[in-house]
């Protein structure tokens, strides 16, 4: 698990950096407007692709995680809540969600995320 953690990690902090370089890029040659529009237009497609993702490839990843987990492990049935495209999705929506700037953390998705490794 905490392999995965520092893979969602890594990958969080390279897309941060790689669209603040493109940003700053954008600033040394242009102007600050194109920059922000830049700096805007990444985040919005880094949380596109992560709803777009939950919605269609893995839906049993959406919601934070505990609480969903919390509920399974209480007897609720939800379905799609265990596999491996739920895994996917969650590591790789969530790094993409954090780097887009959304406000949620990386805790309750580990937490579900622990649970499909285990």
């Amino acid at each position: 698990m905490g392999a995965v953690a520092f893979i969602v990690e890594v990958i969080v902090e390279n897309l941060v950096l790689w669209k603040c370089l493109i940003a700053q890029m954008i600033i040394d040659n242009s102007s600050w407007g194109y920059a922000l529009l830049t700096f805007i237009a990444f985040s919005a497609l880094f949380g596109g692709i992560a709803a777009i993702m939950t919605v269609f490839v893995g839906p049993g990843s959406v919601g934070s995680g505990t609480a969903e987990l919390i509920a399974y492990c209480n007897g609720v049935a939800y379905p799609n809540f265990f596999g491996v495209r739920t895994l996917l999705v969650k590591v790789f929506g969530n790094a993409l969600a954090v780097a887009s700037g959304l406000c949620i953390g990386k805790e309750g998705p580990l937490a579900h995320i622990g649970a499909n490794v285990g």
